[in-house]
């Protein structure tokens, strides 16, 4: 993929807008309508998406925790058949810009000669715009607009980021597997701890996220596939929570990882971890014992869906 700068902007484009967090199976069929539409019509499907989330900017102070980082995200987007990315900073520029503003940048800037709307997606500050409207304006400005249906899952009802936001804090991992395509992963660094783990038997990697306001699964315990940095991909279980046990319910959230039969320095690299089904909730133990004893039946049960 071209992540397009001010230079490089003389190609024909096909265009779709959005911030496509996580792109899940909804994104990915608009993807499959833009490469489409783009082959029919000898245009570059391009994606416009934006470097921050723009309700950062429309409501100051929000929190929105992303699925994705970017690089991640422009990774999918170019596994989804995107030839070139353009990101921008959404600011109260972008926001103010009307609908017709909007397009005449992107046919002027970027030479997009059409663009494709999903169903329910909107740009420019107007509110009250329907896609009659985006197909006319468009046309005057001389960009032809195509509507996306919406995609349907079995999965669920309606496919989008915030959905799979509320599945990811219910530990519904399974379900949010079936609406990304694929397992929830985060990626993260080693960090040092207090080495308790290797102690009961069952060494763990502190996971310090990377990726700015990342979502973080719903406190508990998780099978779990750990990639490290060599590329090796190792059956885990995964304590996200305050660690009751040994450092009480208040204690902040720590994210460890006991990679299955693996022994060895992991300290400064980074790993990635997919989420692949949630054993239980997190448990206050009478002790150290009991902690291990559990441990044991977590890795049990790991080892039985991680096939």
């Amino acid at each position: 993929m071209n992540l397009l700068t001010s230079y490089d902007r003389t190609r024909p484009r096909i265009a779709a807008v959005g911030m496509f967090d996580g792109v899940h199976a909804g994104h990915r069929h608009l993807l499959d309508v833009l490469c489409q539409a783009g082959d029919e019509m000898g245009l570059s499907p391009t994606v416009i998406t934006f470097r921050n989330h723009p309700r950062k900017v429309v409501n100051p102070g929000s929190r929105v925790e992303m699925l994705s980082t970017l690089d991640d995200r422009l990774e999918m987007l170019s596994h989804a058949g995107i030839a070139d990315c353009v990101v921008m900073d959404f600011n109260d520029g972008l926001r103010s810009m009307s609908a017709r503003d909007f397009i005449v940048m992107l046919r002027d800037g970027y030479s997009v000669k059409a663009m494709v709307k999903g169903f329910n997606n909107r740009f420019g500050h107007e509110r009250n715009l329907d896609m009659d409207d985006y197909i006319r304006i468009g046309r005057e400005e001389g960009v032809e607009i195509i509507c996306a249906d919406e995609y349907r899952s079995v999965a669920t009802p309606s496919v989008s980021s915030s959905t799979v936001r509320k599945l990811l804090h219910e530990h519904e991992v399974g379900k949010v597997a079936e609406l990304l395509g694929r397992p929830y992963s985060i990626r993260g660094r080693v960090i040092h701890g207090k080495k308790l783990g290797r102690q009961l038997g069952f060494p763990t990697a502190n996971i310090e996220p990377i990726g700015d306001s990342i979502l973080v699964p719903g406190n508990g315990v998780y099978a779990a596939f750990a990639t490290l940095s060599d590329g090796s991909r190792h059956r885990a279980i995964l304590n996200i929570g305050h660690r009751p046990t040994v450092d009480g319910c208040d204690s902040p959230v720590n994210i460890e990882v006991h990679i299955i039969d693996y022994d060895g320095d992991l300290y400064g690299t980074e790993m990635r971890i997919e989420f692949m089904a949630f054993l239980r909730k997190e448990m206050r133990f009478s002790g150290l014992d009991e902690l291990k004893a559990q441990l044991a039946r977590d890795v049990e049960a790991a080892n039985a869906l991680l096939l």
